[in-house]
């Protein structure tokens, strides 16, 4: 609610503000149980940023899988 009120008293610097879609940025978590590879993670990061990866897993990710080459890249 105070965000809105902020947008709404601040129109034109809230009208200034880029459109962003989050479905992007979501799209990395969505393939972490994937098996990795160059031409997929390299199609994903070219269309997002990474995103906060500190959701609970589900189930252990496979040793080839996104998940784990991220975690042993960085």
């Amino acid at each position: 609610m105070f965000f809105k009120m902020a947008a709404d008293k601040y129109k034109s610097d809230w009208d200034k503000v880029p459109f962003y879609a989050d479905f992007d940025a979501h799209l990395l978590g969505s393939k972490v149980y994937d098996t990795y590879s160059d031409e997929k993670i390299s199609k994903i990061i070219a269309a997002c940023d990474f995103h906060k990866l500190t959701y609970k897993l589900k189930q252990t990710p496979s040793e080839n899988s996104v998940y784990k080459y991220l975690i042993k890249s960085v």
